[in-house]
């Protein structure tokens, strides 16, 4: 550890999530490098959020709870908890997630060691929000199969075969990078935070960590999946991502067009996971043309289950190639060979937050 001591700030909002909130304060608070605040902002909840979140900060005078009479969204919550940290690094999480052991020492041991990096990050594991069933792993490719620094060079040049290897709540960010690297912009939506973590790994570079750190829950009805099975929605989004990230010159001026493609199939590859598949949905967001739709057509007519969701989702990954398939391949490989029992869902009950620290 460095001479001088880091600190972390938790960036917590909360919107009726008092089934979780607790599992999430006790992940953060069981952590070998524990931080030193967790700022909760509770976004004018009507369950009975505030009365857990009270007595959560009675016990623990790490947990900072702040009420906002009307609600203000995500983003704003986000930056209210933002202006009010005082530590060295950030951890922005959503409350019902919870991070592993190990997650904050890994991170700041890392970050010490890369005082060029802007952040660093490791791997998600996703579980469905209601049964905690196992779900798979993020990022689909890995960035590295070791741990250490990727320079923002490497960044750019890996972006033209693979993406989305930061997950916000699987990260932990320099304060003064975070706010320098871009704003939280609610205009962005829920792309706010993924614009942010490509800045700054393409103007710093990041920190990588081929291990799981998070565990991410997943709802049907969460406020990423709604805009995503949305063909409006996530049209107007998508739009407005590509023309920041044209007018930005921290990207690659060939990166829009190629982030917009792999948003078209990673929307359809949502509308084909939905318990009933909606297929104007998914010719709407992933089809390019009518050989797309009589094909994607023909095999969803021949089975609506997993042989058929998963022949339609092959079908528009061949056609529109959001990642080369070998490295896809090569991070199932080294997953299910090297990383076996956190990469199947069989360590995840081992895993599950201690009771609260109190210190």
């Amino acid at each position: 550890m460095p001479q001088h001591e880091p600190t972390i700030s938790v960036v917590l909002p909360n919107y009726n999530h008092g089934r979780y909130i607790k599992r999430a304060i006790h992940a953060f608070l069981a952590q070998d490098f524990p931080p030193d605040e967790i700022l909760v902002v509770d976004d004018a909840s009507t369950d009975d959020s505030m009365a857990i979140l009270n007595k959560i900060a009675l016990a623990s005078p790490r947990v900072r709870v702040f009420k906002n009479e009307k609600n203000e969204g995500f983003i704003a919550a986000q930056r209210q908890a933002l202006a009010a940290a005082k530590g060295s690094y950030i951890h922005l999480n959503a409350a019902d997630d919870w991070i592993l052991p190990g997650f904050f020492l890994l991170a700041v041991e890392t970050l010490e060691a890369c005082p060029q990096a802007g952040l660093f990050t490791g791997d998600s594991i996703l579980v469905d929000g209601l049964s905690g069933r196992f779900l798979g792993v993020r990022p689909i490719v890995m960035p590295s199969f070791r741990t250490g620094y990727i320079s923002p060079r490497c960044v750019q040049a890996m972006l033209a075969g693979s993406d989305n290897w930061i997950l916000t709540g699987a990260s932990l960010f320099r304060k003064d990078t975070l706010l320098a690297g871009a704003a939280l912009d609610k205009d962005l939506g829920t792309f706010a935070d993924g614009y942010l973590t490509r800045k700054i790994a393409l103007t710093r570079g990041y920190c990588y960590a081929p291990r799981p750190v998070l565990c991410c829950s997943i709802f049907s009805t969460s406020a990423s999946r709604s805009v995503a099975l949305d063909p409006v929605r996530i049209t107007a989004l998508r739009n407005q991502a590509q023309q920041r990230i044209a007018a930005d010159p921290a990207f690659p001026a060939w990166y829009a067009a190629r982030l917009a493609t792999r948003w078209r199939f990673a929307a359809a590859r949502v509308a084909l996971q939905e318990r009933q598949i909606s297929l104007p949905v998914v010719m709407s967001l992933g089809a390019l043309n009518r050989l797309d739709r009589g094909i994607v057509a023909a095999i969803l007519a021949i089975s609506k289950g997993r042989l058929g969701r998963l022949g339609a989702t092959a079908w528009l990954f061949l056609r529109f190639r959001p990642y080369r398939l070998l490295d896809v391949a090569t991070t199932f490989l080294f997953r299910t060979l090297v990383r076996g029992t956190y990469y199947t869902g069989k360590q995840l009950s081992a895993e599950a937050p201690p009771s609260v620290r109190t210190d």
